[in-house]
C-alpha cells in the first residue's frame, strides 16, 4: 500500500517529462536562421508599411492613413520600426518516424505573414526553423517567418510582361 503512492507520483513526474519543452513554454531549439532583404522587387514604386492599430502608437498621425479597419500604413520615411508580423507552417512528426500533417512550406508561412494584415509583400524577412521536441511521443517543426508587411500605393502596378519576340522562319540548313 505503501508503494502506490510512490509510484503515483513518480509515474507523473516521468508522464510530465516526456513533454520536454511543450508544456512549459513558447520557442524551441532554433536551426537554419536566414535573412531576405524583400520578397519581392520593389524597384521605386511608393508603398507602406502596414502596422496593427496597437503596433502604431509611437508614430504621429500625420505620417499615417487608415488602409483597412485596425490596420494603418506607415510613411516609409517616418517608420520607426516595431510592425514586424510573424506567419508560420509546422509539420507533427509523431514517434519521430510517421509526419501526421503535410509537409513543412516556406511559401505558406510567408503567404501567412502577408495575408495576416491584408498587405502586398514583405520586406526585412527573417525565417527560422525551430524544433519542439515531446520526448517519445514525437516532434513538432515550425518554420517561422517574420517580416514587415507593405502594400503598394497604387495597387494597379502593371506587372512586367516577358513578351516573347516572334521567330523567324528561317528555312532550314540542307545537310551536304
Amino acid at each position: 500500500m505503501k508503494t502506490l503512492p510512490f509510484l503515483l507520483v513518480y509515474g507523473s513526474f516521468f508522464f510530465i517529462s516526456c513533454f520536454s519543452a511543450g508544456v512549459y513554454k513558447e520557442g524551441g531549439f532554433v536551426s537554419q536562421p536566414f535573412i531576405l532583404p524583400a520578397v519581392s522587387r520593389i524597384g521605386n514604386a511608393p508603398y507602406r508599411v502596414l502596422c496593427k492599430k496597437d503596433q502604431i502608437a509611437k508614430i504621429p498621425e500625420q505620417h499615417t492613413s487608415l488602409v483597412a479597419p485596425d490596420i494603418y500604413g506607415v510613411d516609409p520615411a517616418h517608420y520607426l520600426g516595431g510592425c514586424r508580423q510573424i506567419g508560420s507552417d509546422s509539420v507533427f512528426i509523431l514517434f519521430h518516424m510517421f509526419p501526421l500533417t503535410r509537409q513543412l512550406d516556406p511559401d505558406y508561412a510567408l503567404s501567412n505573414l502577408v495575408a495576416s494584415i491584408e498587405g502586398d509583400t514583405a520586406i526585412s524577412v527573417q525565417a527560422w526553423k525551430e524544433t519542439h521536441i515531446y520526448g517519445i511521443l514525437g516532434r513538432a517543426i515550425v518554420w517561422k517567418v517574420s517580416g514587415e508587411v507593405i502594400r503598394y500605393e497604387n495597387r494597379n502596378i502593371p506587372e512586367q510582361k516577358n513578351e516573347k519576340q516572334p521567330v523567324e522562319n528561317k528555312p532550314k540548313r540542307q545537310r551536304q
